[in-house]
């Protein structure tokens, strides 16, 4: 027996069909794709790849290759057929999931079950699809990130007036990163150097100083300040290298470094530098650990992160018992000798 995984996610357009498991789907819009975009089979067809040890489809069927413009994906399906009869295999279950807040796909799975099981050659039964939403736990498209969301208004608006202020034009970057703390809480110096893939999450209460400097795939959540310290000039506030996650309420401040991969604890107070692919916590920040550098991976989990102050308690605790224990058996030993002599 042997088990593959498949996944793939295309952007929704105007003015195209939209198909899935081979059945077209009324609906203003439909999936981007160099063929005519059908995610589920997509998917489906790089499991059964995976399963087969052969890659994925994009070795099969390039976005390059000009012959396979607005190919129907069922193609694939049946050349995966016939290279499952070649190797004497069939499917034994197959189970997808289809994530989509819109159109309601309930009403066109039995369809699309058909459709799969008929081109690869197995019963319905074998074949099960279900359709689900994202719950409305995030966004549900661009439209709703552009009216809604503080963190992308302020970097919006950080980025036209540090465009200013690299022109060297006066008051205006000031009063536009003035108005981007009004309305959503969040206050970039103009000044401030920021990289792309920054993200900000909730925002409220953020404050980014004048000379910070902050790399590529950079997470804040509320509350974190990037902050000087004394009145000195120059360089003052910090730099935060790629792929640096900052928890809720976190301050760092002075002109020091925070490495490549960090991860910074809510609440923390980081006052000196730290090296890359490091956790810091406490007050004031602690160095707690180095993890082995993985730069792709983007992780937004900031509450699992060490607590020193417990786990020192711990020792203790362990030491104290051990101290006990070690007393108990030495008076243990002295009755035994005050009774036998």
């Amino acid at each position: 027996m042997r088990i593959g995984n498949g996944y793939d996610i295309h952007l929704l357009l105007a003015g195209r069909a939209l198909i899935l498991g081979g059945i077209e789907i009324p609906f203003a819009k439909g999936l981007q794709g160099h063929s005519d975009g059908d995610v589920l089979i997509h998917a489906v067809a790089d499991a059964i790849l995976g399963a087969l040890g052969m890659g994925d489809i994009g070795h099969y069927y390039p976005d390059t290759d000009p012959r396979l413009k607005g190919m129907s994906s069922l193609r694939m399906l049946d050349d995966l057929k016939q290279e499952l009869e070649k190797r004497m295999m069939k499917i034994g279950n197959l189970d997808t999931v289809i994530i989509a807040e819109a159109p309601k796909l309930a009403p066109f799975t039995a369809a699309m079950r058909s459709s799969l099981a008929q081109h690869l050659a197995t019963e319905e039964a074998r074949v099960n699809i279900k359709a689900k939403t994202g719950e409305k736990l995030d966004a549900i498209g661009q439209f709703e990130v552009l009216l809604t969301y503080s963190g992308f208004h302020a970097i919006l608006i950080y980025r036209l007036s540090h465009l200013l202020w690299k022109m060297n034009i006066p008051f205006l970057p000031r009063v536009l990163s003035q108005f981007a703390r009004f309305i959503t809480g969040i206050e970039i110096h103009p000044g401030a150097e920021i990289g792309g893939g920054f993200f900000i999450d909730h925002g409220m209460g953020v404050v980014i100083g004048e000379t910070a400097e902050i790399g590529e795939n950079v997470t804040l959540f509320q509350g974190v300040t990037l902050g000087g310290t004394g009145k000195e000039r120059g360089k003052r506030h910090p730099t935060l290298g790629d792929n640096v996650m900052v928890g809720v309420g976190a301050k760092i401040l002075g002109g020091i470094t925070i490495g490549e991969g960090v991860k910074v604890g809510a609440n923390s107070v980081v006052l000196k530098s730290v090296p890359p692919q490091s956790t810091v916590v406490g007050v004031p920040g602690r160095i707690l650990k180095s993890r082995d550098p993985r730069p792709n991976l983007v992780n937004m989990n900031h509450g699992d992160l060490p607590d020193p102050i417990s786990e020192r308690i711990d020792e203790l605790e362990l030491e104290i018992q051990e101290l006990r224990n070690l007393i108990l058996e030495r008076a243990s030993l002295k009755t035994k000798k005050e009774s036998s002599s």
